[in-house]
């Protein structure tokens, strides 16, 4: 054709998109040379195609697939309730934050700022946590997680349920401060 001529001519190797203008092709070095950590590659769309294809792209890199999200409710349930321990573990707050800085990495920093913040001026980390826990919900939507939205609120009634006496204790003025004797 008369593009792959002129793409020959100039020295350059011609697209994909000058054979078929509807083609869509995702290639990647990663893969083909086992490569660990981020991953690099390629796509050739349609020029109609890249709106719709960005949108896909923004919202697998702001919300988690559905089965990650499943992964991450198990992985919290183990640690909470693990079946070696009598099902009595911890209460859940590193990988509650875990979870978010895997699935959702801004609502993840956001919580961590949240629990840092209250731990260093209230100076009691189950009051910090139950307030990284609580504000989690309000950072997905501030960042856009919209479907992680669910996982995000059963989470933070787990945090709160596994938290229990500690907020019996805050509740009494009982609860030890952070460096406190």
């Amino acid at each position: 054709t008369v593009p792959q001529q002129e793409a020959r001519a100039m020295g350059d190797l011609p697209s994909v998109l000058t054979v078929d203008e509807d083609a869509l092709v995702v290639n990647s070095f990663s893969k083909y040379f086992g490569m660990t950590g981020w991953r690099l590659g390629w796509l050739i769309a349609p020029p109609d195609a890249i709106p719709e294809l960005e949108k896909l792209a923004q919202n697998l890199y702001i919300c988690a697939p559905h089965m990650a999200q499943l992964a991450a409710l198990a992985a919290f349930l183990g640690h909470c309730y693990p079946v070696w321990l009598g099902f009595r573990g911890g209460k859940g707050v590193a990988t509650f934050l875990g979870i978010w800085l895997a699935l959702a990495w801004p609502v993840g920093l956001a919580c961590c700022a949240t629990w840092a913040v209250t731990a260093a001026v209230a100076r009691i980390s189950s009051l910090a946590a139950l307030t990284a826990a609580a504000s989690s919900t309000v950072w997905i939507m501030v960042f856009g997680g919209g479907p992680t939205f669910i996982l995000g609120a059963v989470l933070t009634v787990l945090v709160f349920w596994r938290h229990r006496s500690n907020i019996a204790r805050l509740q009494a003025g009982t609860e030890p401060r952070i460096g406190a004797k």
